[in-house]
């Protein structure tokens, strides 16, 4: 049976005739699987273990105490360079030995904080908190001081600034007042000393600040200075040899031969003229001046018959006998230059309700004047001269007093006079001088016109050379023109040489002289000397045929091209203008700047350091058995630094003259003259001879034989008449002659008498 059922198993088909035996079989074979499979028979459950109770918890840990460890120590730190504050760090205390949980309270600023150092100490604790309330505590101090040096104070004249006061890494600065200069270190740092103590210095000593000196004053010829020194500027006096005088020259403050210095400025005037010879005036006269009320005088034949008439009243044919009198005293005298001048006046009446009246007023003005004799003697020429200004003064007065008394009263057929509120305006007896002379009212002499002036007669002083004119000879009339294209950079030039180039039109420069920078291609000038160049407006350029403005498109510039620029010079745009070293000037940088050679000195000799660019550093130097005429400055530079000029350049040494050198000479004796005013003195006769007296005794006493009070003169006070105001303000000069003395005792005694 198996075997056929195995068979028909294997059959590759099963078809209808055999599936009923192919069934059959398989039957058969899951039946044996079945019987031969062996099954395991069910196991009975174990028996339940045996009860045990759960066992117990352990027991809890013991309480131990919280202790730290590790707590950080105390710090005592310095700040850092240039610093108040400094950020201070500590690692945390570590909690050991404790129960936690543990609570943890830090007071005072957390590690890493910023402290400032202000030497205080700061407390930081931390509290540490385990279970069971025990706990424990870590406190420690944190502290920065500032490392100082000592106090470094202040300057006298001067201001101290520094950056963090007197404390470590501290940079102060040094600064002197105007009019003071700077002696040691600019600068000094608080730096570490490398010591233990000080830890800590200043790394220059303080400076001074000295007055600072002023600029060389150039003697004049003929003359000197006598200096004088305060505590806050200079004075200097201009003195004159014996026959020579200062000379009066019209400036914005009549020239007095008196310089002023501030220690650190120039000296004003920054003029010095030189001594100007003198001579004896041909003649003197003295304006005087009366104002009468009358009718329409405005016509010319009766201005002539009024001067006639009033010259017939007080010449010395005049009937009046007080006038006669003083004219026997004068006989040189004479009347001259009458002119009669006829003007409206508005006049209030005495009454205030009253309106006030236009009214015509009469104005005589006339001259008297006699004529000086020829005098070879000084002394003679001085009281002579007096005597005759005495003469013309006593003349004057008594013309002045008729007037005022209504006994000189111009007749005139259909014209009536009446004294006007001021009858007489004085004035003072003046010599007459030559041309190309000044008169000196106080010592009656005229002054010759020194180099770079002139006088026309038309002026009592000098009048300075305008710019563009100079005079290099004295006593002259006139003034030259500097050629065409060139004019001087102020008044009062000397010397052709002070005529230097104008800029010419299309450029300019700071002073209108050259070396000049062409205007650019936006900008025009059209005149020579001028100090800018005039902007043209918006789309416009400059002409390429004349100094004119004219419209442009854009795009017409080319841009900066290579060599537009000359040396060294930068272009920029978009208008093509040339950024210049500090070597050249100029629109395109093409004027080099330089410094004029090396000066010479007479006798003596500067000896310089240079370099490639031109930058000197002189000292000045006097063959031997030679000193230096004047002071010198301790160096003498050009370059770049001084634009190029000699630091000694100054208006007051325009030709750029150095110190000479000389043998030194002791001078016999030593004049000096003082000028003052007592401006609440009456000018009486008796106060004039009490003035004289009381200086010649003071000063005789002050001199005691040493030096002599050579003359006193009181000058100012015209004469007073019957119905004059007395004139207050009286006037002296004195002249004070002593030996030299090398010490200088004599000039302190001189000075003294100021």
């Amino acid at each position: 049976m198996d075997s056929v059922c195995f068979r028909h198993l294997l059959a590759q088909e099963v078809t209808a005739p055999n599936f009923s035996a192919y069934c059959n079989c398989v039957l058969f074979f899951f039946i044996l699987f079945l019987a031969c499979v062996s099954w395991p028979s069910p196991r009975p459950p174990p028996p339940p273990p045996p009860y045990r109770p759960p066992p117990r918890p352990p027991p809890p840990p013991p309480v131990r105490p919280t202790t730290i460890s590790a707590c950080p120590p105390s710090q005592d730190l310095t700040s850092n360079r240039g610093e108040t504050t400094r950020k201070i760090a500590w690692n945390a205390p570590q909690i050991t030995n404790g129960s936690p949980p543990y609570n943890v309270v830090r007071t005072g600023p957390e590690s890493g904080s910023e402290f400032d150092c202000n030497g205080e100490p700061t407390k930081v604790c931390y509290y540490a908190e385990g279970r069971g309330g025990r706990s424990a505590t870590c406190c420690f101090n944190v502290q920065c001081s500032i490392i100082e040096c000592s106090e470094i104070g202040e300057i006298d004249s001067g201001v101290v600034e520094c950056t963090n006061g007197n404390a470590f890494g501290s940079v102060c600065t040094f600064q002197c007042d105007d009019g003071f200069i700077l002696e040691g270190p600019t600068v000094s740092v608080c730096e570490e000393s490398g010591m233990a103590d000080p830890a800590v210095e200043w790394t220059n000593d303080k400076p001074t600040c000295q007055h600072a000196a002023c600029p060389i004053l150039q003697p004049p010829l003929h003359g000197s200075f006598a200096l004088h020194k305060s505590s806050f500027a200079e004075i200097a006096f201009q003195q004159c040899q014996e026959g020579w005088e200062v000379p009066r020259v019209a400036m914005a403050m009549s020239y007095t031969g008196e310089f002023h210095c501030s220690f650190g400025t120039d000296w004003q005037p920054s003029t010095v003229y030189d001594c100007s010879e003198t001579s004896r005036p041909g003649r003197m006269r003295i304006l005087n001046e009366l104002q009468y009320y009358s009718g329409n005088c405005e016509d010319d034949q009766t201005k002539k018959a009024i001067a006639t008439n009033f010259v017939q009243q007080i010449n010395q044919e005049t009937t009046n006998r007080n006038l006669q009198d003083v004219w026997k005293n004068c006989g040189s005298c004479g009347v001259e230059d009458v002119t009669v001048e006829c003007r409206i006046e508005s006049r209030r009446r005495k009454r205030d309700s009253a309106p006030s009246t236009d009214e015509y007023v009469l104005d005589i003005k006339f001259y008297l004047s006699m004529d000086v004799p020829a005098s070879n003697s000084h002394e003679k020429d001085i009281g002579e001269l007096f005597d005759m200004k005495g003469l013309l003064s006593n003349v004057s007065k008594e013309i002045a007093d008729q007037a005022t008394d209504g006994h000189i009263v111009p007749e005139v057929p259909g014209l009536q006079l009446t004294l006007h509120d001021v009858p007489v305006i004085y004035h003072e007896v003046n010599p007459v001088c030559e041309s190309g002379f000044a008169s000196n009212r106080a010592k009656l002499n005229c002054v010759a016109c020194p180099w770079g002036t002139f006088n026309d007669e038309t002026e009592s002083v000098c009048i300075p050379c305008p710019v563009g004119q100079y005079q290099n000879k004295t006593k002259r009339t006139t003034c030259n023109k500097c050629d065409e294209g060139m004019s001087t950079i102020m008044e009062g030039s000397v010397n052709i040489t002070e005529c230097i180039d104008l800029c010419p039109a299309g450029t300019s420069s700071p002073t209108g002289f050259q070396p000049c920078s062409r205007c650019n291609e936006t900008s025009v000038q059209p005149q020579m000397g001028q100090q800018s160049c005039l902007p043209c407006g918006e789309r416009e350029m400059k002409s390429q045929t004349s100094e004119k403005c004219i419209l442009h498109s854009i795009g017409l510039f080319d841009g900066c091209t290579e060599g537009y620029c000359e040396n060294g010079g930068t272009c920029q745009e978009p208008y093509l203008t040339c950024k210049c070293p500090s070597t050249a000037t100029g629109a395109r940088c093409e004027t080099l700047i330089a410094c004029l050679p090396i000066p010479t000195v007479e006798q003596g000799f500067l000896e310089c350091d240079d370099n490639d660019e031109h930058l000197f550093n002189c000292t000045h130097h006097c063959n031997e058995n030679n000193l230096p005429s004047v002071a010198t400055l301790s160096t003498y530079n050009c370059g770049t630094s001084t634009f190029c000029y000699w630091n000694y350049e100054s208006p007051i040494n325009r030709n750029r003259i150095l110190p000479s050198c000389v043998e030194p000479e002791i001078p016999d004796n030593v004049t000096l003259t003082y000028h003052s005013t007592y401006p609440g003195l009456s000018c009486t006769k008796a106060n004039q001879n009490e003035v004289k007296t009381q200086i010649n005794e003071w000063a005789n006493d002050i001199c005691s034989g040493v030096c002599d009070a050579k003359t006193v003169t009181v000058e100012g006070c015209p004469g007073k008449g019957k119905k004059r105001t007395p004139m207050t303000g009286v006037r002296k000069v004195v002249t004070v002659t002593a030996p030299y003395d090398a010490r200088g005792g004599n000039m302190f005694l001189m000075l003294t008498l100021q």
